[in-house]
């Protein structure tokens, strides 16, 4: 048998442990942000978040047929395997660079399981056909540069179409494949040629055609309106998601900062440094291919970081890590490299050098692992279940309201209840054809929360949000969510019963894995469940009931055992209760911690004050 046949195989051979792998430990169901959108869309042939994802839900919507698991998991299986054959791309582009075996071997199964990717590949996410397309991509250009047959070029630019119509993100690499086209043969840029390739990129966004036409027949699952040109536009200029203002150094640094955070951890330090090694060696032999990966690396990271603009925050770190990840392939081929030239040190031992994967793998797993998580799909479960009949509700932002979208239009859990987005009555930044449609599905939206309440019984999922202004003190407490009430002295007659018992229904499937996950995904997750026994703990308090509020907080701290308010709120409670001591202790520890804390101090020293009366 060839050589190159062989090596075709173990590059299958990995996509195949690759891929069982991802499955073993894949989403069993939804996967907060925007996992539940996507499948959503899919399931129904609907359309998802700008800029709609046309082709993923065209081939998301295929993998809901298959009879295997929930429907999620289908689409979630999808996602898996679109990232293992991302991998054998990528073990296919550093072969074709070093024409080594263990390199390309060991550099791709580094990425497979390095922490970030792992996690990225075992629920639905849209970055995972980006991946794909764009390792197929860079693969196709370097076949084209070494054989120089014209196919290659044309097939490359109707897939960087493709990748464009899928997520614009694919586009910050347009100008490392002009630099790498031109810099090897500046003919195809000219006349009919130039022309070909331009209409191979248009002929790749065809899938935006889905957009206007599955629009039009109005199906269950629908984000905006792109049967209007506007709306169009709208639609895949992402305009909804634009920000008003641009925050230039104040936030560059700690999201650069945030990326290089992200591909450390990916690579384990060392990882990351053999790459450097690896891509400065290639600087001698290739410079185009150089100059070529050192843009790749520097557009999808750096430069993706700046122009994202998205402030430094954990809950939007959550929404970011993922498409940090994007660089990761890129870094891939700079540690392949690497290898190459650690081989020349290692010989014949560099096959022991397997162990740097399968050491990633055994150690991630644990982590990444989510072949039982359903803690998304609680939450959403779990709220709507709380709710009264015909109930409104304020169904926040991406987590939980996507996970409400699904439940309600796929699995039809709870119709009588209807869900509006944002936390607010002024529909905060959502597109006009949104706010329309809001408007036209619920025409009472226009009357003010006291008229909406005699009607029906309204809730949000967040009390304390700036949206609410003024009218924040008028929502209640009712387990996950807080019910509006136009009594401003209804905390004098509050017994959190209602909460109590909502908070004691609740399906919470891991609990003890809820508590121990410190990905950014389940702390958003873990963030309402605090808040409920923290609010409930709040208002107890200012019902006069110290203790009651005190087992509330315990429970906020047995999700959340670093949860400051929770803890300093507990304090506070055994000062009312008149337990001096035990406060006196806790603050102590709290001012360990925290030692400029102002309420720590304020508390110990009341408490010292009572104990020397």
């Amino acid at each position: 048998m060839k050589k190159s046949k062989i090596y075709l195989l173990i590059g299958l051979g990995l996509f195949i442990i690759t891929l069982t792998i991802y499955i073993v430990a894949l989403c069993p169901t939804i996967h907060p942000r925007d996992n539940p959108d996507i499948v959503s869309a899919a399931a129904t042939l609907g359309i998802a978040h700008p800029p709609g994802y046309p082709l993923f839900t065209i081939l998301g919507n295929l993998f809901t047929k298959i009879p295997l698991g929930s429907i999620p998991f289908r689409v979630n299986l999808m996602s898996a395997l679109f990232s293992a054959a991302a991998i054998f791309f990528v073990y296919l582009i550093i072969l074709k660079i070093t024409k080594k075996i263990w390199p390309a071997l060991i550099g791709a199964a580094i990425l497979a399981f390095s922490y970030y990717y792992f996690v990225q590949s075992l629920y639905a996410d849209l970055l995972s056909l980006n991946n794909l397309l764009v390792a197929i991509i860079v693969y196709i250009l370097l076949l084209w540069r070494e054989k120089k047959e014209r196919k290659y070029l044309y097939l490359a630019a109707l897939l960087v179409g493709l990748a464009f119509s899928h997520h614009q993100i694919s586009f910050f690499l347009m100008p490392a494949f002009l630099y790498l086209i031109l810099a090897t043969d500046k003919k195809v840029v000219y006349g009919w040629e130039l022309a070909k390739l331009v209409g191979l990129f248009i002929l790749g966004l065809i899938p935006w055609i889905y957009l206007p036409i599955r629009a039009s027949e109005q199906p269950a699952y629908i984000w905006g309106n792109p049967t209007t040109f506007k709306g169009f536009f709208e639609m895949i200029a992402r305009k909804e998601y634009s920000r008003q203002s641009f925050q230039f150094v104040s936030t560059f640094a700690s999201r650069i900062f945030d990326w290089l955070k992200i591909i450390f951890l990916q690579f384990i330090g060392i990882g990351f440094v053999l790459g450097l090694i690896g891509v400065n060696k290639i600087k001698q032999k290739d410079r185009v291919l150089f100059i070529f990966l050192l843009l790749c690396v520097l557009l999808t990271g750096p430069l993706f970081a700046f122009m994202a603009d998205i402030p430094h925050m954990e809950m939007e770190f959550a929404a970011m890590e993922r498409f940090f990840v994007f660089s990761s392939i890129f870094l891939a081929i700079w540690l392949g490299l690497g290898l190459d030239w650690l081989e020349v040190y290692t010989k014949k031992y560099t096959p022991l050098l397997l162990i740097l994967p399968l050491a990633l793998l055994l150690y991630n797993y644990p982590r990444a692992n989510r072949h039982n998580y359903y803690y998304a799909y609680d939450l959403g479960i779990n709220i709507l279940n709380s709710l009264p009949e015909n109930a409104v509700l304020f169904g926040g932002l991406d987590v939980p309201l996507f996970e409400f979208r699904y439940l309600q239009t796929v699995e039809h859990v709870r119709p009588d209840v209807t869900v509006l987005a944002g936390f607010d009555k002024d529909l905060g930044k959502l597109s006009d054809e949104n706010k329309e449609k809001i408007l036209k599905t619920f025409p009472d939206y226009s009357l003010s929360l006291e008229e909406m309440s005699k009607k029906y019984p309204v809730y949000t999922v967040v009390k304390n949000d700036l949206y609410w202004g003024e009218k924040q003190d008028n929502f209640s407490p009712e387990g996950l969510v807080y019910r509006y009430n136009a009594d401003k002295n209804w905390v004098n007659d509050f017994n959190g019963n209602q909460a109590k018992d909502n908070l004691n229904k609740f399906i919470l499937r891991n609990p003890i894995e809820l508590t121990k996950q410190d990905d950014a995904f389940t702390k958003e997750i873990k963030f309402y469940y605090v808040e409920a026994y923290l609010h409930l703990g709040i208002t107890l308090q200012e019902a006069k009931k110290p203790e009651e509020a005190a087992n509330a907080y315990i429970k906020a701290l047995e999700i959340d055992p670093n949860n400051f308010l929770a803890t300093i709120n507990y304090a506070s409670t055994l000062l009312d209760r008149g337990m001096y001591q035990e406060a006196k202790g806790l603050y102590r520890e709290i001012l360990k911690k925290y030692p400029d804390n102002i309420l720590a101090q304020k508390g110990l020293n009341y408490a010292n004050q009572r104990l020397n009366q």
